[in-house]
């Protein structure tokens, strides 16, 4: 299974440690992540759900992303979306 991460406009490998991403939502107003990079979105994805590793993308392979939006006033929408896998 891969996992990979999206913050602050860069991928890494692996899911981060929840010290290393809570100054992203807990700061106060005016610091989060949207005004470090000017980029309000971030991902968490993973590839490969179920030991589906090894099988074709988009097919049977099974993978996930949570993925968020923020606005400065409005705060921040998340969106999940997991596909993959022949019926």
């Amino acid at each position: 299974m891969r996992k990979r991460t999206y913050f602050a406009s860069e991928w890494q490998e692996g899911w981060p440690k929840p010290a290393q991403i809570e100054h992203y939502f807990l700061n106060p107003p005016g610091r989060r992540w949207f005004f470090e990079t000017g980029n309000d979105g971030a991902r968490l994805v993973v590839e490969g759900l179920y030991q589906t590793e090894s099988l074709e993308p988009f097919k049977s392979r099974i993978d996930a992303d949570l993925m968020m939006t923020a606005h400065p006033e409005l705060g921040v929408l998340l969106t999940y979306s997991k596909w993959g896998g022949e019926l």
